[in-house]
């Protein structure tokens, strides 16, 4: 991940994949006249900082984040130095202002700053970024920057029980600092490996968040319900080797029925061929290795179930937070689309992150795909 130091990148995937407190409700940046270094402790990282004529850390005030990457939305201004700082070059995100508080990210300036009495050194608007890698699914990225960096609000996980017609139980990630259609819901505590032969698309929008919880379904009428204004990843669907699936009915938004396949049909499996199924995934906590390299792996060993059908060659993987649409009523024919019976919410269309396995593996009829404890390792850098 851009800019993150080893403790920052272990804070954030332990934050995002293990629903970890964030390590500080406040950010502040420290300067320097040379590196940090991404494995320094917190008296290391300090030590290369300035010492003494006026010089302390700064608080940062983020914005929201947009494209995997998210800036300084105020100003960030130093006091006035009352003597000499150096020629400063490099920067340093840390949780606090003591030397105890940890290094989060750390950079380089687009240019160096020759700070002497007098100076009042100030980076502009934007001017820093912190980015995450193309692994994390976009609107994921952002959502998790937001709730990690974005600390002009409280921040707290909420477990939502209330809502049970939309049935959204769940954790949402408050933050009184953004607004509520930028912040975070993590649906559950269970997370679920999917497989395929082709990459999955990890840059498609998704409208799942309606003020900051899951979007319900809506009724158009007393007999017929569907769900409105909602995307749905088609595309990612249709790359796991699921097979055929049977016809199921539904009423669209503008009160058509249809069956088999058609515009603004939801298409829900109700009978899975090819024996395929997104298998549970268990995380341990991140560690980094002493080449810096941080990581997150399988804790317990991931069985698929054996293919009735040749799956392909299966040589990329997507973690989604449930096993499939099993949040989806699904329906034989159309007199059985109640409203009364059909308020679900979708809870995730679109995969929280991807990537490829080291090798691609052909999974014919009859073969167990098994990966196990500690051989799944992430490494979102």
């Amino acid at each position: 991940m851009s800019n993150l130091s080893d403790f920052g990148e272990r804070s954030f995937i332990d934050y995002a994949l293990r629903r970890q407190s964030r390590p500080a409700s406040k950010y502040y940046l420290g300067l320097s006249t040379g590196a940090f270094d991404e494995g320094d402790s917190a008296s290391a990282a300090y030590s290369r900082e300035p010492s003494g004529n006026g010089y302390a850390r700064a608080a940062i005030t983020f914005g929201t984040a947009s494209n995997r990457t998210i800036s300084n939305s105020s100003p960030i201004t130093f006091p006035q130095a009352t003597g000499q700082w150096g020629t400063i070059s490099h920067w340093g995100i840390f949780t606090g202002t003591t030397s105890g508080s940890s290094l989060v990210a750390q950079g380089s300036l687009t240019g160096t700053v020759n700070v002497d009495n007098g100076v009042t050194f100030t980076i502009a608007v934007g001017d820093l970024d912190i980015t995450l890698s193309s692994v994390w699914a976009l609107n994921w990225a952002n959502w998790l920057l937001n709730g990690f960096f974005n600390a002009s609000g409280s921040v707290t996980w909420n477990y939502d029980s209330t809502a049970t017609q939309t049935q959204n139980d769940g954790w949402l990630l408050v933050n009184n600092g953004i607004s509520a259609s930028a912040q975070y819901y993590q649906g559950s505590s269970d997370y679920y490996l999917a497989v395929s032969p082709q990459a999955f698309d990890l840059s498609k929008s998704t409208l799942v968040l309606q003020n900051g919880e899951e979007r319900p379904s809506a009724a158009y009428s007393n007999a017929y319900s569907f769900l409105r204004d909602v995307s749905y990843d088609d595309d990612n669907f249709l790359k796991e080797p699921w097979g055929i699936y049977s016809t199921t009915w539904f009423r669209d938004k503008d009160g058509n029925s249809y069956s088999n396949y058609g515009n603004d049909l939801l298409k829900v499996t109700t009978n899975l061929s090819n024996g395929y199924a997104r298998q549970q995934l268990t995380l341990s906590a991140a560690t980094t290795d002493s080449n810096g390299v941080t990581t997150v792996s399988n804790s317990s060993a991931i069985q698929f179930p054996s293919p009735t059908a040749s799956w392909g060659s299966i040589g990329y993987w997507a973690i989604y937070q449930t096993n499939y649409w099993n949040y989806l009523t699904q329906a034989s024919n159309v007199s059985e689309i109640a409203a009364s019976s059909h308020y679900m919410a979708f809870r995730d269309l679109y995969p929280i992150m991807g990537g490829s396995f080291d090798s691609s593996n052909t999974v014919n009829t009859g073969d167990i795909l098994r990966i196990n404890a500690g051989d799944f390792v992430i490494t979102p850098q």
